[in-house]
């Protein structure tokens, strides 16, 4: 233990996941601890949640008012602390107003996920001169077996009896033999 306090190894030893990071009102968000060094002791802080705090290994809490929350994880063992926040980390959305239409001439504000290489980025070009239009930049900077979602706002279609969602898509494949591919996901359990 005391190697690692004098290589200053146990600094950024805390870390944490969860199973979901946007979720609708009233759902559970379950975080795993994933840190390191002997952890023994964990201070969970969770704005906006219920419980707003823990002290257990890997909490639930459940999320009930929609907004962007904070979550913050101190961890400790003989040789000290360890803190990481990670901000607006938890998304809870209420469901947009129909019929739903994005032509982003606004800007950007969906809820980007990713890891390594490019992530989606908003644009001011579009198809048609009106509005912009969000894009993956896959041929500067890309990374092998990337996966970048992007999540747009809840849609709640029950009351509809039929629904349609149309988007427009451009893309170029950068190598001959490149598997890439664009996945629309659409869930009934809000998320």
């Amino acid at each position: 233990i005391s190697n690692l306090v004098l290589t200053g190894i146990y600094d950024g030893g805390a870390a944490f996941t969860s199973d979901m990071e946007v979720v609708c009102p009233g759902y559970t968000v379950n975080f795993e601890d994933e840190s390191t060094n002997g952890v023994c002791t964990w201070d969970w802080s969770f704005p906006g949640g219920v419980p707003g705090s823990s002290t257990e290994r890997n909490p639930s809490i459940v999320y009930n008012t929609p907004g962007s929350f904070d979550v913050t994880l101190t961890v400790g063992n003989d040789t000290g602390q360890s803190t990481i926040s990670k901000q607006d980390y938890i998304t809870v959305s209420t469901a947009a107003s129909l019929p739903y239409s994005e032509s982003f001439a606004n800007g950007f504000d969906w809820q980007v996920q990713g890891i390594g290489g490019n992530t989606w980025e908003y644009s001011s070009v579009s198809f048609d001169g009106n509005g912009g239009s969000i894009m993956l930049d896959n041929f500067n900077g890309s990374v092998n077996n990337d996966k970048d979602r992007v999540i747009g706002p809840l849609l709640d279609l029950s009351i509809m009896q039929d629904a349609t969602i149309t988007f427009r898509v451009a893309y170029t494949q950068k190598i001959g033999g490149n598997i890439d591919n664009l996945r629309l996901s659409i869930s009934n359990d809000c998320g």
